[in-house]
């Protein structure tokens, strides 16, 4: 069965975007991480709205980063589908729950923390893989929401890249 995998950036604070959320400062760092293995791993990847807009206009600068996987962008407005995107305002957790019994690669949760969230109440992720990076922002959009209960994880891997360090876990 195909895994649901939150793969993400934060700050060594524990945030995703600076208080302005935006995800400036972490452009250059990102550039030096080498992520074949792990998007060779995957061929679909969710994204919320802000999350996919702010890739294309602040780090990617203006084109979709994901051309060879099917990408999911949650969203309220319209917008019409590409080829490589559906634009969606279908629940993600249903969304999840239908990728998760089609064949496939793993699935790339990219953010954010509101998807996150809502994933983590109904226990659809299995794996978080989570770059952290030597940047203290004091302020911003956290990675995690709060939630109501502890989830207790696994640690599978640590790896260290300079200064950045990738930790992987499992849900146990």
């Amino acid at each position: 069965m195909r895994k649901l995998i939150v793969y993400m950036a934060t700050s060594l604070d524990g945030y995703i975007a600076d208080n302005k959320g935006s995800y400036d400062w972490l452009a250059e760092n990102l550039r030096e991480l080498d992520l074949t293995t792990f998007h060779a791993s995957v061929d679909t990847v969710l994204l919320g709205r802000v999350t996919h807009d702010q890739i294309v206009n602040e780090i990617e600068r203006q084109h979709h980063p994901y051309p060879n996987v099917q990408s999911y962008v949650f969203t309220r407005s319209e917008r019409e589908n590409t080829e490589s995107i559906t634009y969606t305002h279908a629940s993600v957790c249903d969304v999840v729950r239908e990728l998760k019994t089609q064949d496939g690669k793993d699935i790339w949760l990219l953010g954010g923390t509101a998807l996150v969230g809502q994933l983590q109440r109904e226990n659809l992720i299995d794996e978080y893989h989570i770059t952290t990076l030597p940047v203290l922002l004091g302020d911003g959009v956290p990675l995690f929401s709060k939630q109501k209960e502890a989830k207790q994880l696994g640690l599978n891997e640590v790896i260290v890249r300079g200064s950045k360090v990738i930790t992987k876990y499992c849900v146990k």
